[in-house]
């Protein structure tokens, strides 16, 4: 996602104050500060002759050296171009439409919701209009003071007409603009402003740095400015969306249509992928992620190319990488049928640290939203074949109702209905084998806690961590025309990564999306869901209340819920298990395991050998269900 944070040219804003002038939008105590910083930059005549802004210069970001440049025309015009290592991105809006470009600025994403509002908020600030007589529309309180490196600071928080709102801190010796807090979700960051120069009339910064180059590389960015012009575009047109071109996809077999087997297991959608004309390997397909990634030994394995450091938001936290160019993307079934999509850029982490203790297999990557959002995207559970269709043939036909969907950051997100008056935006997450999670800010907003309803506590993860959850029965669950009653969710109290996002409110994983058979249609944005044979089904939860692991060749006991057949025989947490049912533990594949503890016949004996402090203990599990 394009975020160019250091957004604000700070220069002359309005009239000098009067004393004992009040504003509705302005408080007494922050007028004072705004009058200083007009003077310290320039005065009144020097802003309002600022109304159109083109700003070049260099940047490193991400571990990776490369140019910025801007244009910004009030009051809400803008369009940001980044040229850094081997990402290439833009992003602008033209008053009504907002968009962003792909990571190697050729595909075109609109921007929706949270995106766009926060795009808007962003042209808003780079066109100062905060400091118009009516604030533009928003509104400014005094905030705090604060020292820092021996500078006495005063803070104002300045909230926009759209989006998120930001903390400008003022050097109160100057009256310059020191730093500024910016809010995303629930991030803020820190953005230091220096190099004040006198430029086209004006006194303006032209050093801009986040983060730290040493204690995280990966989030660091540092901008300098070579060239600063108070001029508009040529063309007004630069700041709306480009015209969309076909983005090539090569056909295996058929023009417009590949139709794909996968195998589904343990939650995830597994398919078979060849990256720059290596051999095929598991990837997992994740509607929930932004761009595709690939693990990191998986990458060095085949020869790819790694450059520069990024971080990324992960299900339970931060998790940091590199980028990396890739020639080709060929996903394809065992008779060939298949696609190729050309020249994307790909995120590279390492996702077996996570995701080999979950799913017993290496996972090569993920494919995402770069690749999905060329197709129309069906999948279809029952048959377990993927079907990926030309967007621009494609009519729908056959059953099913389409429900809407907005894009948070590329990722399809729906309206979902709680028991019958909860309503949120949940993101569609085929990537995610956990119960259908509630994030926090939605569980304390609808008191979804409470005495009348059974709760067990499991720990979940993914990029980023893991976290601990509480997982219960809700009353019912709606999607568009389609609901059912005692849905199992997780709720977490977790306010890091995308569980404790307050953009969107939860996310619909497999153990929901399984019941459908689900067409993606990214152009339109619209799902199509259509009932399958799990749809009646009840919520199943595990009826061992154990969960096991592969790692390093043997296999552990990760977690047990409380109050579960898996506690009552006395298991617990890094318990080596070593034979189930008399056979060897190594033996079984994750989906017998899966079928024994969690599918097996109520009342049913399960008998284990695990060891504990080096000492073999014999352990008999009666299932039963725990929700």
């Amino acid at each position: 996602m394009l975020t160019l944070r250091q957004s604000i040219t700070f220069a002359g804003l309005v009239a000098l104050l009067v004393p004992g002038t009040t504003h509705a939008a302005i408080t007494s105590e922050a007028q004072p500060i705004v009058a200083r910083w007009i003077e310290a930059t320039g005065g009144r005549a020097a802003f309002l002759a600022d109304t159109a802004l083109h700003v070049k210069g260099r940047e490193v970001a991400e571990g990776m050296h490369g140019t910025f440049e801007y244009w910004s025309q009030g009051p809400d015009r803008i369009l940001q171009v980044e040229d850094t290592g081997t990402l290439r991105m833009r992003a602008g809006f033209d008053g009504t439409a907002g968009w962003r470009t792909d990571l190697a600025a050729r595909g075109v994403v609109p921007l929706q919701d949270k995106d766009l509002e926060a795009l808007r908020a962003e042209a808003w600030f780079l066109s100062e209009q905060w400091a118009n007589d009516d604030q533009g529309g928003g509104s400014i309180v005094f905030g705090q003071t604060a020292y820092r490196a021996g500078h006495a600071l005063a803070s104002l928080q300045v909230t926009p007409p759209v989006g998120p709102p930001r903390t400008l801190w003022f050097d109160t010796q100057t009256g310059l603009l020191a730093r500024e807090t910016e809010h995303r979700d629930q991030y803020t960051w820190d953005e230091s402003l220096g190099g004040w120069k006198t430029v086209a009339g004006r006194k303006r910064w032209t050093v801009s740095t986040i983060g730290d180059s040493v204690q995280f590389p990966a989030g660091f960015r540092r901008m300098d400015v070579d060239s600063l012009r108070v001029e508009a575009p040529g063309d007004p047109a630069v700041f709306s969306p480009p015209v969309p071109r076909p983005r090539p996809v090569t056909w295996l077999h058929r023009a417009g249509v590949a139709h794909l087997p996968f195998r589904y297991r343990r939650g995830h959608v597994w398919i078979r992928v060849s990256l720059n004309g290596a051999d095929p390997a598991d990837f997992i397909l994740d509607t929930g992620c932004t761009c595709s990634a690939v693990d990191r030994e998986y990458a060095r394995s085949i020869g790819m190319e790694l450059e520069g450091q990024m971080a990324t938001a992960g299900i339970g936290g931060v998790g940091t990488g590199g980028w990396s160019h890739l020639r080709s993307v060929r996903i394809a079934g065992p008779d060939g049928d298949g696609v190729v999509v050309p020249g994307i850029t790909a995120g590279v982490l390492a996702l077996n640290n996570d995701m080999e203790k979950l799913d017993w297999d290496d996972t090569a990557g993920l494919i995402g939203y770069d690749v999905l959002s060329r197709f129309v995207v069906e999948i279809d559970f029952d048959h377990q074949v993927i079907t990926l269709r030309d967007p621009a043939k494609f009519t729908h036909t056959g059953a099913g109702q389409a429900v809407p969907f907005t894009l948070w950051d590329g990722i399809p997100t729906v309206s979902v209905k709680l028991n019958d008056g909860c309503e949120g935006r949940f993101i569609v997450d085929v990537g995610n084998a956990t119960p259908m999670a509630v994030h926090s800010d939605q569980v304390e907003a609808c008191h979804l806690f409470g005495p009348k309803r059974k709760e067990v506590r499991h720990w979940v993860g993914g990029i980023g961590g893991a976290f601990p959850e509480t997982v219960c029965r809700l009353d019912s669950v709606r999607i568009g025309p389609f609901s059912w009653t005692e849905p199992v969710a997780g709720l977490t109290i977790h306010h890091m990564g995308a569980a404790g996002s307050k953009d969107v409110q939860g996310n619909l994983g497999t153990s929901v999306l399984d019941r459908f058979k689900c067409t993606f249609d990214y152009a339109r944005g619209q799902l199509w869901l259509e009932p399958g044979s799990r749809f009646a089904l009840r919520d199943r939860f595990s009826r061992s209340g154990i969960f096991l692991v592969h790692w390093s060749g043997r296999v552990y006991v990760a977690a047990v819920v409380r109050h579960s057949p898996g506690e009552d025989a006395g298991l617990k947490v890094r318990d080596v298990v070593k034979s189930v049912n008399g056979r060897p533990a190594e033996e079984w594949t994750q989906e017998q395991l899966e079928a024994l503890l969690d599918e097996g016949a109520i009342g049913s004996v399960v008998k284990l050998t695990v060891e504990r402090d080096l000492v073999d203990q014999a352990v008999e599990l009666t299932l039963a269900d725990v929700l």
